[in-house]
């Protein structure tokens, strides 16, 4: 009797432990994720919202919605290890026609909801809002009473107000693993209709803050342009080599596009977000050592490879081989065909703001596409 009461035992020892196994291994936590290492930062940056809250009702791209990027922030944040920032380029708070391209003025209910954006971004952990030049519309004294009511950064390095002061911070500085990043903020004077705003020269504020940042031990410097992209490309290429720009997030009223851009032969990358908050980016650079000297995607460097090897296929048979030997040279000359010594890395893209963000628990960072081309 005692010999089959052991052999009961063992084989309800063993069934709980083939079930404790099995249930384990098909429910993982939802928190579960590749853990950065250190020398990682990882950036969610988002731009152009122009007021938008809710989804596109289009049936074909059904994405965004402010509760859903929030949401998608929050698991990111909560999953990823090493430094992460969360960032607004700006022309977030209110409409904008694009049609007639040209600002609406702001009412009550638009101030309202410009409030409510703000407030529910400073509950996010938004690290930073950038004011565009349609944010501007909003009025500089109603912009500082958004920003004292949600608490949430706003920074904006070359806007002043008639009298030359400058209404809100010029720059931000967060500290990760002992690592300073800064980030400064500049707009156009395009679409701003408010007379009590003066715009200053962009380029001559970016020399002037990338070196005061320097001074206070930033080694890694993030541009938030409320320019078009071609511009904001423009200047950070013609900057000299001492006033250096590693990353710029554009919101860009008139142009979207999912790709991460090389600059400068390698040396800063930007990133251009989509309209009317339907997508949240994110921009991962993995690096040895700051400053980073150059940045490096072995998914672009590949896709460089494979168009080369394309053009040069059709070249012979087409009727019109300007354009076709014109853009052959460019990417020879200009883009990147293989990874440079102690580079930095880096791979991002958009991330659609669809139905599987409209609660937290049902999130899962591994099922998360992010679209690039």
């Amino acid at each position: 009797m005692s010999k089959i009461k052991i052999i009961i035992s063992c084989v309800f020892i063993i069934c709980i432990t083939v079930f404790a196994v099995k249930f384990f291994k098909s429910s993982p936590s939802k928190t579960t994720s590749s853990t950065l290492q250190k020398n990682t930062l990882t950036i969610l940056y988002q731009a152009t919202r122009l007021g938008s809250t809710v989804k596109n009702s289009c049936t074909y791209a059904p994405y965004g919605g402010l509760l859903r990027e929030i949401n998608a922030s929050k698991a990111i944040r909560s999953n990823l290890a090493g430094g992460i920032l969360y960032v607004d380029a700006g022309n977030s708070l209110i409409p904008f026609n694009r049609d007639k391209r040209a600002s609406n003025i702001p009412g009550k209910k638009e101030i309202e909801v410009a409030g409510w954006i703000a407030k529910e971004l400073a509950e996010a952990k938004l690290d930073v809002l950038g004011i565009g030049q349609v944010d501007l519309n909003l009025s500089i004294p109603t912009l500082q009473k958004i920003q004292k009511e949600s608490s949430l950064n706003f920074i904006s390095s070359n806007v002043q107000d008639k009298k030359g002061a400058y209404p809100f911070p010029r720059y931000l500085i967060k500290e990760f693993d002992e690592v300073k990043f800064g980030i400064i903020s500049v707009s156009s004077d395009k679409h701003v209709q408010n007379k009590n705003v003066v715009i200053k020269d962009p380029t001559s504020t970016i020399k002037e803050l990338v070196p005061t940042l320097k001074d206070q031990g930033v080694n890694f410097i993030i541009l938030l342009s409320q320019m078009s992209a071609d511009v904001a490309s423009s200047i950070v290429t013609s900057l000299p080599e001492d006033i250096r720009i590693d990353v710029v997030i554009s919101s860009d009223l008139f142009f979207s596009t999912s790709r991460i851009f090389w600059l400068k032969q390698g040396t800063s990358l930007l990133a251009n977000q989509d309209f009317f908050g339907a997508y949240l980016g994110k921009l991962q650079v993995k690096y040895n050592s700051l400053p980073i000297s150059l940045f490096s995607s072995t998914k672009q460097i590949q896709a460089n490879k494979d168009r080369i090897k394309q053009l040069e296929t059709i070249l012979p048979n087409t009727k019109n081989q300007v354009f076709v030997k014109k853009e052959l040279d460019y990417l020879k000359t200009h883009s990147q065909l293989d990874i440079p010594e102690n580079a930095a890395s880096y791979d991002g893209g958009l991330i659609g703001l669809d139905s599987s963000f409209d609660t937290p628990d049902t999130i899962n960072l591994n099922d998360i596409k992010i679209i690039n081309n």
